[in-house]
């Protein structure tokens, strides 16, 4: 359960330390959460002295990054742990993942094209861990790793516009097939790495 220092006064500038207001609120505005967290007040309290109930109070997150929240509520590209093949979504409704999930706080959607491209899985299959039924676990530290080429104005506008496409399909329903504009949004990817025909139908056979 992620709690916020002071919560839910922690917007206000002028509320600091362990607050007895902040706690007044957190019980009128939100009592289930409240009476669920009170079972656990002893060893709540009982944790790092120094700090708890002294510089937030016993219910709020020990260590909260304040600021981490916030992105949040971006646009964000989220990147499942487990794939099978290319599945980086594309959230502008400010929703939260689990710990199962990575995400990017972007709404650049070339980049969002690429990562989700043959180029892309390529590279992140090789590099990634295999897991059950073909699966692969997506790392962080190669997910930050892709090399995203730099694209000429006219390709750039070309995968956004490929992207955009994609997403309007995908809102009438996840299982809405885009198997068609993603082959087209491929074959301008291999264009912008500078693939020739026999690199290009390696990759589509591996990826397939």
């Amino acid at each position: 359960i992620f709690v916020h220092w002071h919560f839910p006064l922690h917007a206000r500038s002028d509320v600091s330390g362990a607050s007895l207001d902040a706690e007044k609120e957190f019980r009128k505005r939100y009592p289930a959460l409240y009476k669920h967290l009170l079972q656990f007040k002893k060893p709540l309290v009982e944790r790092n002295k120094q700090e708890t109930g002294v510089r937030y109070e016993w219910y709020a997150l020990q260590r909260c990054a304040a600021s981490y929240p916030k992105a949040f509520d971006k646009p964000k590209i989220i990147s499942p742990r487990f794939m099978i093949k290319p599945s980086f979504g594309y959230d502008t409704s400010g929703a939260y993942t689990n710990d199962a999930c990575y995400f990017i706080p972007s709404e650049d959607l070339y980049l969002l094209g690429i990562i989700n491209s043959n180029v892309a899985w390529y590279y992140l299959s090789e590099k990634c861990c295999s897991v059950q039924n073909d699966y692969s676990q997506i790392h962080i530290q190669f997910l930050s790793r892709v090399p995203i080429r730099i694209p000429s104005a006219e390709q750039k506008a070309a995968i956004e516009k490929k992207v955009k496409q994609i997403l309007k399909k995908k809102s009438e329903g996840i299982e809405t097939d885009t198997s068609d504009i993603e082959n087209e949004m491929n074959q301008i990817v291999y264009e912008i790495y500078g693939l020739d025909d026999k690199e290009r139908k390696f990759i589509g056979s591996l990826t397939s």
